[in-house]
């Protein structure tokens, strides 16, 4: 099993600091490059899903990243920090998150979907009951939903290997 990247750490700096997460752009994106060239997966065959401060990070770089990924999960995170760009509408973000949350309220998904849709983004959000901070069978099933929906309406490109 694979161990998560924590994009950054609140030792130097808090959640709050625009900064600090404009420092991790770079990152990234030359992690998106990577994949988009070395691996050979285009960024129309590219979600992302980040997990509390991963779901922060991307928050606050959709709007700067290039090549855009085909879509953004974000799991029991906030958007403390609003993006330095102005986001455009080509990427749609699924929202999950606990109501049971005692780490981050859920209420901080709410409102990072609402920015997001003021700005023409297709949104969806599923607020869970009996969930704190993390993911069960529900939130997995929702994920599956949503990247279905993703991929079957954008055309997946055919040379693109799988594993």
């Amino acid at each position: 099993m694979g161990q998560g990247r924590q994009w950054f750490s609140d030792a130097n700096w808090t959640f709050r600091d625009p900064a600090g997460l404009q420092a991790l752009l770079p990152q990234l994106n030359a992690y998106l490059q990577h994949i988009s060239h070395h691996q050979h997966i285009p960024p129309q065959n590219i979600a992302l899903l980040g997990f509390s401060q991963g779901a922060m990070t991307l928050l606050y770089s959709l709007p700067s990243l290039t090549p855009a990924p085909a879509a953004l999960i974000c799991m029991a995170g906030a958007m403390p920090v609003p993006p330095t760009q102005k986001p455009s509408s080509q990427t749609p973000i699924l929202f999950l998150h606990g109501l049971d949350d005692d780490v981050l309220p859920a209420d901080t998904s709410l409102a990072a979907q609402a920015y997001y849709q003021s700005h023409g983004t297709q949104t969806e959000l599923h607020l869970l009951p009996n969930l704190g901070h993390g993911f069960n069978m529900e939130s997995l099933a929702h994920i599956g939903v949503f990247l279905q929906a993703i991929f079957t309406t954008t055309a997946l490109d055919p040379t693109t290997p799988t594993p």
